[in-house]
């Protein structure tokens, strides 16, 4: 059997068949699909033609139509067998078909191509033939709906988890105790969490604002060498490292703060130089021998 996806994905293909094609649901007995070819032949409109019963075609050989289809299910290969078919204007036409099942949105369809006998001077290696080669596009557009199914459903996940992170991230900057806050490549603040007050305060800016120059050279820095910039700067009687990352193809930039006052206080009081006393010389008292 032969998986496919849609019908419209099979009638793409039919319609490039010079033989009539019908496309049968073995559950109901109804025309589900007929390429462009049978419908001319049949005298049918595609809309028509899919609203038939094979007994609309075939009013006296049903017994036959049934039994054919039965050997189609349990052959491996192609069957033929001869049979009539009824145009809509009511003429018979008598044809050689041959028949393969497919699976289409999880049923079972019996695909039937029938030639004319007016056309059955062609010779038997070229039906094969065009057998074959349906089967063989068949499976080449199943293998591409496969592939193309494959990516979208990475492509959902990869955006599930954009999307999950993204909502994550959303909460990150107002539940970190360290000020973060966005600036854009012009110096305006686009957005500061609380942590962020002190920093702005004495700065005398805030968000909807600039940065103050000695802070914006940073900011220019870090947009021209396009990583992240690690600076430190005093702020009043504090001191904080300074991590400035811009974000690719955006134009801001992301500064996280973090105060290392006791840190640089700490550091200072080791490298200060130690006083060591000078020695006391103590007087000595010299006494002269006369």
């Amino acid at each position: 059997m032969l998986p496919l996806q849609n019908f419209s994905d099979l009638k793409t293909i039919l319609d490039h068949i010079h033989d009539l094609v019908l496309v049968i649901d073995l559950a109901s007995n109804k025309i589900g699909l007929a390429n462009q070819r049978a419908c001319d032949v049949l005298e049918y409109s595609p809309d028509e033609i899919i609203q038939l019963e094979l007994k609309d075609i075939h009013p006296y050989e049903m017994s036959t139509v049934i039994e054919f289809a039965e050997k189609v299910k349990t052959h491996k290969g192609a069957i033929t067998n001869e049979l009539n078919y009824r145009t809509k204007s009511g003429r018979f036409l008598p044809a050689e078909v041959s028949g393969k099942t497919l699976v289409l949105n999880g049923s079972e369809y019996l695909i039937a191509i029938v030639r004319r006998a007016s056309e059955k001077n062609v010779d038997e290696k070229d039906l094969i033939s065009k057998h074959e080669k349906l089967e063989q596009l068949v499976q080449l557009r199943t293998r591409e709906l496969e592939e193309n199914n494959r990516n979208l459903l990475s492509e959902i996940v990869e955006r599930e988890k954009a999307e999950e992170q993204a909502r994550d991230f959303a909460f990150f900057p107002e539940e970190n105790p360290n000020p973060v806050f966005k600036v854009s490549e012009e110096g305006k603040i686009l957005y500061a969490n609380l942590a962020s007050c002190y920093i702005l305060e004495k700065w005398e800016t805030g968000v909807g604002k600039v940065l103050p120059e000695i802070f914006f050279k940073n900011i220019s820095r870090a947009f021209e060498q396009q990583k992240p910039l690690e600076v430190e700067h005093q702020i009043a009687d504090q001191f904080y490292a300074f991590v400035i990352n811009k974000v690719k193809d955006k134009d801001y930039a992301n500064v996280y703060a973090q105060r290392i006052t006791e840190k640089k206080k700490s550091r200072r009081t080791f490298y200060a130089p130690k006083m060591t006393p000078k020695k006391q010389i103590k007087p000595s008292l010299i006494f002269s021998q006369k």
